[in-house]
């Protein structure tokens, strides 16, 4: 389940997002979405109904303290802020805030990062719950990727011109405002459930051992 939503934030990224100029979602894109994301959520009923039926037996292959229900749980509550950055991006557009071109380019690459470090991280979780691999001892930090984000984008809005004193445009900013809230605290919660769901992977799988490298060995043992 975790890779299919890392599938699913990369679609929402590229197609709700950061797309190009004549790109735009089409309807047909978001009924494409709508209905993935409606398949993916009878998959968590089904899986919840599944842990519902096994929650008696013992199971010993598995020495972790960590309960199914609470890693379900975790991915439940990142799809459903997926699904809240694709209805909000459909109004808000965080590229057209910027006040110039400049502004704008100047936030590609704290979102390019900000994006990559949450795909990284959840393709290398879904690998490790796939091959029953330990993960990474260190990880690619995507709070701190996402708080260079915000600050960045604090230090544009600190500087962009003054607002209009147009009624009308108040209020289609003032509703602007309200979704861009929402867009915000959704990508916020997706970088806290990350980190949440690295710490019950790791109780799961366990983490890589840190590796001296070939020099630092040999130091060792001459010692």
């Amino acid at each position: 389940m975790m890779l299919h939503l890392a599938i699913l934030h990369r679609g929402v990224i590229s197609k709700y997002i950061l797309y190009v100029d004549g790109k735009e979602p089409s309807a047909q894109d978001i009924k494409r979405s709508e209905m993935l994301e409606g398949r993916l959520r009878e998959g968590f009923a089904r899986i919840r109904q599944l842990l519902e039926l096994t929650r008696h037996e013992i199971n010993t292959e598995i020495e972790s303290t960590i309960q199914p229900t609470a890693l379900q749980r975790s991915h439940r509550i990142v799809f459903e802020h997926l699904v809240e950055v694709r209805q909000s991006s459909l109004y808000f557009q965080p590229s057209l805030r910027a006040s110039n071109a400049i502004a704008s380019d100047g936030l590609i690459c704290y979102r390019r990062d900000a994006v990559a470090v949450v795909l990284m991280n959840l393709y290398i979780l879904a690998s490790a719950l796939r091959a029953n691999k330990p993960i990474p001892q260190y990880m690619p930090s995507a709070a701190a990727a996402r708080k260079r984000l915000m600050d960045r984008m604090a230090e544009f809005e600190a500087t962009s011109s003054q607002e209009s004193e147009n009624v009308g445009q108040k209020d289609g900013r003032r509703w602007a405002d309200v979704y861009r809230f929402a867009f915000s605290a959704a990508l916020t919660d997706i970088v806290e459930q990350l980190q949440q769901l690295q710490k019950y992977i790791r109780e799961v799988t366990g983490e890589t051992e840190f590796a001296l490298g070939d020099s630092e060995l040999t130091d060792v043992d001459t010692k």
